[in-house]
């Protein structure tokens, strides 16, 4: 649910009246809200389905009366009409809709990512909006791009495989026995090619996260070892199933580019236990490795809310 004005009016009554008094159940409590200090408006609005939306979201529960989330209270209380900005932020955060993701970029918003209905649904919060979105992106997409890394890094690591399998060559996922290797992905041949597969999409492709084991790794096997990164489409993150036609581009970093992207340790200065490494784009080359066609895992790394979907994007890739 959008927190459109009506949205947030009624969740800033439904917080007033349960912090006044205790609210044995959801009929007294929406009781209490609509009839207010004789507020008129409020009568109007359908507050039974705000107020089990704030249950349903986890802003308020019932035990064994109305109890209200302390970020929904420390909004409330905010003064000079801010509590109403407050609390749509408190309401974007609990049920982001799925383009928060796609739509805010560190402080920067992309409006042409929201759908035109939500956007208009938003208005109420002009000029503050893109402040509002910012923040509320902040607070969820911590927790959003872990989820979807661990997905897209699935799925990369599985297309990877099917490719190699469909070049003919028996490759061994050793990242399902052990993250010790420093690899994911074994390629027996005249000596083992070592394979790390690192997955992004569009927006995260300038870099990557590397662990120290893996980068001690590289320097151990040598010219065996190298990156290859999986860069999906948008349309991926949202897509039921994500195939070779979700895939923007296969390309790879050799471990004498990642020594030289990698500072030396020094008697002051040593990283521990990850690094997050800046890629500039010349350094990256194309791999030979091209997907299975017929490739498809399932998707859903993010789920739309309200029935919205994207366009999908197809990428054709030829093989020689």
């Amino acid at each position: 649910m959008l927190p459109i004005h009506g949205a947030a009016y009624s969740t800033l009554l439904l917080t007033h009246v349960a912090l006044l008094t205790a609210r044995r159940n959801v009929d007294e409590w929406v009781d209490a809200a609509r009839n207010i200090h004789g507020l008129q408006l409020a009568s109007q609005i359908e507050m039974r389905t705000y107020a089990q939306h704030l249950i349903d979201c986890g802003l308020a529960t019932m035990d064994p009366h109305i109890q209200i989330s302390p970020r929904l209270i420390a909004a409330a209380r905010f003064p000079d009409g801010r509590a109403m900005t407050h609390i749509a932020q408190v309401l974007l955060r609990a049920r982001p809709p799925f383009w928060l993701y796609l739509a805010v970029n560190g402080r920067r918003v992309q409006r042409e990512l929201i759908p035109t209905d939500d956007l208009r649904a938003l208005q109420w919060l002009e000029p503050r909006l893109n402040q509002v979105l910012v923040r509320s992106a902040a607070d969820v997409n911590a927790e959003v791009d872990d989820k979807a890394a661990k997905a897209l890094g699935d799925a990369a690591e599985l297309l990877m495989i099917a490719a190699l399998e469909y070049e003919g060559e028996q490759p061994v996922h050793v990242a399902k026995l052990s993250d010790a290797h420093g690899y994911d992905i074994e390629v027996p041949g005249r000596d083992i090619d070592c394979i790390e597969v690192k997955a992004a999409s569009l927006a995260t492709s300038g870099g990557f996260h590397i662990t120290r084991n893996e980068f001690e790794t590289a320097l151990y096997c040598g010219s065996r070892w190298r990156l290859v990164q999986v860069v999906f489409s948008n349309a991926a993150i949202l897509a039921d199933k994500i195939g070779a036609n979700h895939i923007e581009s296969i390309r790879e970093l050799s471990h004498e580019a990642l020594q030289r992207l990698i500072p030396a340790d020094t008697d002051t200065f040593r990283w521990e236990k990850s690094a997050r490494i800046s890629v500039p784009s010349n350094a990256w080359q194309d791999s030979e490795i091209l997907p299975d066609p017929d490739f498809i895992v399932p998707g859903r790394v993010l789920r739309p809310v309200g029935g919205l979907q994207q366009p999908e994007h197809h990428k054709t890739f030829d093989r020689a």
